[in-house]
């Protein structure tokens, strides 16, 4: 050999399913974080006794 490249191996992966999983995950939490803070915001107003409340939503 003289310095030169005698043969190529090259690799590839198609990532588009992993990409696209990737996408619904990341809305599905985007979805899941908006509902949770409506839910607590909700719950933080409403008119009921504190003592109602379980003390892990508090």
């Amino acid at each position: 050999m003289n310095g030169e490249a005698a043969e190529t191996i090259g690799i590839t992966r198609n990532l588009t399913e992993r990409v696209k999983q990737q996408r619904r995950l990341r809305s599905q939490k985007e979805q899941l974080d908006e509902f949770a803070s409506a839910v607590s915001h909700d719950l933080r107003n409403m008119d009921v006794p504190r003592s109602l409340i379980p003390s892990r939503i508090r």
